[in-house]
């Protein structure tokens, strides 16, 4: 006889272990959670070598209701507000969380924190959850009520059924894939430079978006006089960019931000990685259920793309407590999905254009954010994840 579970999770990522460890709490289902990778070793962080996540207020509420964000609370840097600018231009807009009354626009946590606290979580939640590490599908079939997976581990096949099966099995998803989903796709033709910044002095809870003549670079504020760092720039720029030593980028980083946070004293190591857009036209096909990054690869312009995969979780947690029925599941995934895509992807390619009338419809946006209470509120609201 075959094993049986109530949920199995494609992906043992942030979203789909978020998932599991939401379900086994909030619910009583059992649940599978496989993965083709094996989990590393969480090695000691080194000071800049590590890598960086800004979670939207929604998103921290989220943890906060499944316990894990205490376990987080010594980590995480707020964000008070963020400044938006256009390099060599005059407007700038600020937006603040004294705007809309709250305590934090969001927050920013390192990678490796985060994964240390699910992976802790994992352990200690019993039965409810199995996990199978270095596990690929191989091959599913989907039938009127349930799912029948062959997983193969290492050198074993094994048959399970499950009710449902849950796809969050990375931007090349094997599962949409099967499933033959159709998805809207767009290379950008750019490629994004991560690194963490040791400052002269504080960001003191201010993030910062500066789009430049050939791209965009965003500085997140962290604890300890740090700051993640994003450079998106035309892969040609960025192939250039990355043969500089540790120094000779700083410097160039430097050049592009200014002198607002002091100088930069050091510099962590760099990883990159090609921007496209990727979005699924369904995320629900008979009993399976796509989310996360198999559903919606997104621009990191407005640094979304966590944010909306915890809004999946979120979703689907309403919707296996019976709070939502299939058709409001599906609705309030695939449009919560085509709203950030379309403003990722509209925001990215409008400040990807050089020209006089584009240069100037630019500032003025930024000067009736500044200016307009309705227009800046309703943005924040949105950042925010509302």
């Amino acid at each position: 006889m075959m094993q049986h579970y109530d949920i199995a999770i494609c992906g043992a990522g942030l979203v789909g272990t978020s998932l599991a460890l939401a379900l086994a709490q909030k619910t009583t289902l059992n649940i599978l959670l496989f993965d083709s990778k094996t989990p590393g070793n969480l090695l000691p962080k080194k000071h800049l070598d590590t890598r960086t996540l800004a979670l939207n207020a929604f998103s921290q509420q989220l943890l906060a209701q499944l316990g894990l964000w205490e376990d987080l609370q010594d980590y995480q840097q707020a964000i008070h507000s963020i400044q938006i600018s256009e390099q060599g231009r005059f407007a700038k807009a600020f937006l603040t969380a004294n705007d809309v009354k709250a305590q934090a626009l969001g927050h920013v946590i390192e990678i490796a924190d985060l994964q240390r606290v699910l992976q802790q979580r994992l352990t200690h939640v019993g039965k409810k959850i199995t996990v199978l590490d270095n596990t690929q599908l191989s091959h599913f079939r989907q039938q009127n009520h349930q799912v029948q997976l062959e997983l193969q581990q290492r050198e074993t096949k094994q048959l399970i059924v499950a009710d449902w099966l849950i796809a969050a099995d990375s931007s090349h998803s094997f599962i949409r894939e099967q499933l033959s989903i159709p998805t809207q796709k767009h290379d950008y033709q750019q490629t994004a430079i991560v690194s963490v910044l040791e400052l002269q002095k504080s960001a003191e809870g201010q993030a910062f978006e500066r789009f430049l003549k050939n791209g965009v670079l965003a500085l997140l504020p962290l604890t300890q006089q740090r700051c993640g760092s994003v450079w998106v720039a035309p892969t040609a720029t960025a192939t250039t960019l990355l043969s500089l030593d540790d120094d000779a980028y700083r410097i160039a980083l430097q050049h592009q931000f200014g002198w607002q946070l002091g100088p930069f004293l050091k510099i962590g190591p760099r990883q990159h990685y090609p921007l496209q857009l990727v979005l699924a036209q369904r995320v629900i096909e008979q009993r399976t259920i796509i989310i996360g990054n198999a559903a919606h690869t997104l621009n990191p312009i407005g640094a979304q793309g966590l944010n909306l995969g915890l809004h999946d979780v979120a979703c689907l947690l309403r919707f296996f407590k019976n709070e939502l029925t299939l058709d409001q599941l599906s609705k309030k995934l695939i449009t919560r999905n085509q709203q950030l895509a379309e403003l990722s992807d509209r925001t990215a390619r409008f400040y990807a254009l050089d020209c006089g009338p584009i240069n100037l419809a630019r500032q003025l946006g930024l000067f009736t954010l500044e200016h307009t209470d309705l227009v800046k509120n309703h943005l924040i609201r949105r950042m925010m994840g509302y």
